[in-house]
């Protein structure tokens, strides 16, 4: 029973420290997301503003690292030191500021300039990071306790090359399985990157009978790509398919990334083979794409 009111007493002292840290480390970066389309030795700028919404001052400092999408695709990002990885623009950027104090419930403007190499080709990334270090002292007795809390918040670089940036990908290893009518068809694909900037896919399967009549519909998840990744693209249809002969039709967009970028820009792959559904929902046969 003691151990018990330790472990409560404990979790109380962590989520008030937590609540306290929250409050104390808020702070926001416009645009969270920085897109630059600049031809091969050529240069851009643009600004950043850091708020401060807390009542105390903060201290920050500013620097830049690499990051790169995990293997999940999904769009998390890992992070590494400056000049890690190869299509790191990290080492283009420059910035007005390295350190800054933000007064309570105020703003700061920082300035940055992209610099292009003239050897350039493609997409390249990086991420500018806004880092503090906020301590409280914590009562314990006759003495204090300065606990320290590291919060960091980033704006992500894309650099496209104007000019001389593709956006291409393959299509390959597709499946679709089906054991019977009570279990959901499964569908997958391998996505791969084979352009030079990144790629953020997504589509959709569709089934149609030969007099034209759309049996399913379905919608794969959004996966993420550098150049020379794979990613799989997979989605389900739980509902139940006649026994018949089917037109499979794949639409995917590779060109999301662009569109996020608000280039506008149309990338789509459009795939086709033929399927065959038996009598207890359960597929026969999937053909290979064209």
């Amino acid at each position: 029973m003691k151990n018990i009111y330790c472990l409560l007493s404990c979790l109380f002292v962590f989520f008030m420290l937590t609540a306290q840290y929250s409050e104390a480390a808020m702070i926001q970066v416009d645009p969270p997301k920085v897109f630059l389309n600049i031809p091969a030795g050529r240069s851009g700028s643009g600004k950043l503003t850091v708020r401060n919404p807390d009542e105390e001052a903060i201290k920050i400092k500013v620097y830049a690292q690499d990051w790169k999408y995990s293997d999940t695709h999904d769009g998390t990002k890992l992070f590494f030191p400056i000049g890690t990885l190869p299509l790191s623009c990290a080492n283009w950027i420059t910035f007005s500021l390295s350190e800054m104090e933000i007064p309570a419930e105020g703003q700061q403007d920082i300035y940055y300039t992209v610099k292009v190499p003239a050897d350039a080709a493609g997409g390249h990334f990086a991420v500018l990071f806004f880092e503090s270090l906020v301590a409280k002292p914590l009562a314990s007795g006759s003495s204090n306790v300065a606990l320290g809390l590291i919060v960091r918040l980033g704006a992500i670089f894309h650099v496209e090359t104007a000019g001389n940036s593709v956006r291409t990908a393959e299509v390959n290893n597709f499946s679709l399985q089906r054991q019977s009518s009570k279990k959901p068809l499964e569908i997958g694909l391998d996505i791969k990157n084979t352009g030079n900037t990144d790629i953020i896919a997504k589509g959709t399967l569709h089934l149609i009978n030969k007099k034209g009549v759309i049996f399913v519909r379905a919608s794969f998840n959004k996966v993420y790509s550098l150049p020379e990744e794979t990613a799989r693209l997979t989605a389900s249809w739980k509902e139940p398919v006649p026994k018949g002969i089917y037109d499979a039709i794949l639409t995917i967009d590779v060109g999301k990334a662009s569109q996020e970028d608000q280039w506008n820009a149309d990338f789509v792959i459009t795939k086709e083979t033929e399927v065959e559904i038996g009598s207890s929902g359960e597929v026969l046969k999937a053909g290979e794409l064209r």
